[in-house]
């Protein structure tokens, strides 16, 4: 049975505040690993993320809460698989060479990218009002974060190499797991094991050294464990969103979680900023919930367009199988209402 437009826009809203909520905590949880403990390896502790994430996904599975799936390794969901892992390690790697403002600058530069990915895969297009609140979000989260903008060779290699796997990773996840009718856990244990594998090997090549003289405590272990187990709930929420909105949603999404922390910051912590990065930040939430508004609302007018040859099929009037038989039975043939098929087409 499908879902009303009010439960769909519900459960939409559900997702995307599930994952915000999950996004937030592991920001405060890896500041304090990040700077109470320095530790810098983010590629490896991003690997043991993804770790936990299959862990957790073999607990669910084993309670019942889904059934694992096996099935062939796909050209698209090896493309897949490679993106998932290697994403997060260019990622870090862009992060690592370039200075913060440019880095912002890249992940600005990803709506788009997605925006051109999908018109030039699927031709899907954007309506007006969703793309102006797009342009406004981009505008106001430029504000809020970007400051002095410098740019290395080596920063800008990264950052060109991390673009395009980043607008393929949230596209092809959110492609796959609509027109193949994957569900969310299943496509993660399936996709997960292999991206974990090339996660791994990026490991030296990302990371600086020193990870294993590194001095571990309980404490330390415990918080990296704690990470691991927020990184779960980031990882599911994350990917429930790519799959059952879009790509664009969840990239407006990460960019809200930007905003509302400065804000957050300013009036709670009394932090200290500029005062275009308040107003960018402001514009930005406004932008996202509009763009939030019009998504929703077009999704609607979809589902309601689809709904309407059903509804005019179930007005049409039908015959019993008792009526049918009896007027075919005047008109010499009842007979026929004894055929399956005749009987299936008038049903």
């Amino acid at each position: 049975m499908s879902q009303t437009p009010h439960l769909a826009r519900n459960e939409a809203v559900l997702y995307l505040s599930f994952n915000f909520l999950a996004s937030v905590g592991i920001i405060f949880i890896n500041k304090l690993l990040f700077e109470g403990f320095k530790f810098r390896f983010t590629t490896f502790l991003t690997a043991v993320h993804y770790v936990d994430t299959l862990a957790g996904l073999e607990i669910l599975s084993l309670a019942g809460v889904y059934t694992k799936v096996s099935s062939p390794t796909t050209p698209r969901l090896l493309a897949l698989s490679v993106v998932v892992g290697t994403a997060p390690a260019l990622n870090n790697l862009s992060l690592s060479l370039n200075d913060l403002g440019f880095y912002q600058v890249a992940k600005l530069l990803v709506t788009p990218a997605i925006v051109g990915l999908e018109a030039f895969l699927y031709g899907a297009t954007l309506s007006m009002p969703r793309a102006c609140a797009l342009v406004a979000v981009c505008i106001g989260v430029g504000f809020a974060v970007i400051n002095d903008v410098q740019v290395r060779p080596t920063g800008l290699a990264a950052a060109v190499a991390w673009l395009p796997a980043a607008a393929v990773y949230k596209v092809l996840w959110s492609r796959v797991s609509k027109e193949e009718r994957w569900h969310t856990l299943a496509l993660m244990r399936r996709v997960l094991p292999l991206s974990t594998i090339f996660l791994f090997t990026l490991v030296p090549i990302i990371d600086p050294a020193g990870l294993s003289e590194f001095e571990w405590t309980p404490r330390r272990a415990a918080l990296v464990l704690l990470s691991g187990v927020a990184a779960f709930f980031v990882n599911w929420s994350g990917f429930i969103v790519l799959g059952a909105c879009s790509a664009l949603s969840h990239t407006v999404l990460g960019q809200a979680k930007a905003c509302v922390i400065i804000i957050g910051g300013w009036l709670l912590f009394r932090m200290a900023y500029p005062p275009k990065a308040i107003g960018g930040a402001c514009v930005a939430i406004v932008a996202m919930v509009a763009y939030t508004h019009f998504n929703l609302v077009e999704q609607e007018a979809k589902a309601a367009l689809a709904r309407k040859p059903m509804d005019l099929e179930a007005d049409q009037p039908t015959q019993s199988d008792d009526d049918s038989c009896a007027s075919q039975a005047l008109m010499g043939s009842c007979r026929d209402a004894a055929d399956p098929t005749v009987r299936a087409s008038s049903a």
